[in-house]
């Protein structure tokens, strides 16, 4: 199957947006002088609103795909926010980012297709003694499974005439949204994740990033055929 992210764009719904940030907010004062990364930054809408709200901390954005990284800086809010925002095309695997106060990996650690402990080292590399982690992934429940079940069907019947519906069925649900943004989501209709919220991932990343988990938060699903999500809290222990 062709990976639908390297290539593609990304635009989080404005719900999606407001959400994290509130609840950064909860946790980060706003005038605090913080580094903030957002693994896997999509067209960087997270990282715009939050520029906004954290007048003295600066952000970088990272992303597989050149697309969406070129569509950020594209935005006008870029040079509006220069130079305390940035943006790279990169797998942040791969690559040496620095070190940061904040990180944020909003529904992309399901997709990374590499070992728990990889993921856990290259986080632990890059985030503070003392730093946050928000990380959002898809959890286990009845419903989840029933709709990975859906989409090992979809995956074996796609076709062209599959992605048009799909693209319909969602100008159904999501009347208010623009019809690029559904079209963005119809590869993901197919997607079944690498990794899922639950005991052993969190074991790996205590254990290994020495992290404390503070909030757990399930969040609403924004559509029938988008999987439920855990919203959860680190702190790093130390600093």
């Amino acid at each position: 199957m062709a990976d639908p992210f390297r290539d593609n764009t990304f635009t989080a719904s404005a719900s999606r947006l407001d959400r994290l940030t509130r609840v950064l907010l909860s946790h980060v004062p706003s005038a605090a002088e913080v580094r903030v990364l957002d693994l896997g930054c999509g067209t960087g809408g997270q990282l715009f609103g939050l520029l906004s709200q954290y007048p003295n901390a600066s952000f970088v954005g990272v992303d597989i795909s050149k697309n969406n990284i070129a569509a950020a800086m594209d935005d006008p809010r870029y040079s509006e926010f220069q130079p305390r925002v940035s943006f790279r095309a990169a797998d942040f695997f791969d690559v040496d980012m620095g070190l940061y106060d904040v990180i944020v990996a909003d529904s992309v650690l399901q997709n990374i297709d590499i070992q728990d402990d990889v993921v856990a080292a290259k986080l632990s590399r890059s985030l503070r003694p003392g730093g946050l982690m928000l990380m959002t992934l898809p959890c286990d429940s009845f419903y989840n499974r029933s709709l990975w079940r859906a989409r090992r069907i979809a995956r074996c019947m796609r076709t062209p005439l599959l992605d048009r519906v799909l693209l319909w069925g969602g100008r159904i649900m999501h009347p208010d949204w623009d019809v690029e943004m559904i079209r963005e989501r119809v590869p993901y209709m197919y997607l079944l994740p690498v990794r899922i919220d639950e005991p052993g991932f969190r074991v790996v990343l205590t254990e290994r990033m020495a992290l404390v988990r503070i909030v757990d938060l399930k969040l609403p699903r924004e559509s029938l055929a988008q999987p439920s999500h855990i919203l959860s809290v680190y702190r790093r222990l130390g600093g």
